[in-house]
């Protein structure tokens, strides 16, 4: 098999001073499959971006068995936003900064579903997002008022953004200030 060579590796304007233009030889089907965005469950337990679904199933079995590696730090990263749970006060908070995309356009009536920042309001709404093929997006909405939003794409992949979230998590702040 003969390497492909990629474009973007081929020096298309030499400098006078080198004699030939420089070229790298990439075999392109040796390179593995780069996930744009990578879950984290928990601190313990990654994921690639298409297994999103497997990813949230597995934070919540492991919330309601009381599987250590979940329950001890009960957090889901989704790529540059947070979700996390304040197990002493029962309520979820989320945190992240970056450039988020604007969320697709659905039936907000029967293709989203809302939850509040309470741990069953929460774990419910990712139940159903997870299982339900025709729910396409979830909304969370935290007090006073920033929202995160995960959406299914097209390809098995998701999309995710938020509005008016703190870029680290609140909590550790506010423990911090009381010390």
């Amino acid at each position: 098999m003969t390497p492909r060579r990629s474009p973007i590796f081929q020096n298309r304007n030499p400098s006078p001073v080198v004699e030939k233009p420089l070229e790298l030889d990439i075999i392109l089907e040796d390179l593995p499959d780069l996930e744009l965005e990578i879950i984290q469950v928990s601190g313990d337990r990654w994921f690639p971006e298409r297994e999103w679904r497997m990813a949230i199933l597995y934070f919540l079995a492991g919330m309601r068995s009381g599987l250590s590696d979940v329950t001890y730090r009960p957090k889901i990263n989704f790529g540059l936003y947070t979700l996390r749970l304040t197990p002493d006060k029962g309520r979820y908070y989320a945190y992240g900064a970056g450039v988020s995309p604007r969320p697709p356009l659905v039936d907000y009536g029967k293709e989203v579903i809302w939850a509040d920042d309470s741990r069953r309001s929460v774990e419910l709404g990712l139940m159903r997002f997870a299982t339900a093929d025709h729910i396409k997006m979830l909304i969370i909405a935290f007090a006073p008022h920033g929202y995160l939003v995960v959406w299914k794409e097209e390809g098995g992949s998701f999309g995710i953004s938020a509005v008016n979230l703190p870029p680290y998590p609140v909590e550790m702040i506010l423990d911090r200030a009381t010390r």
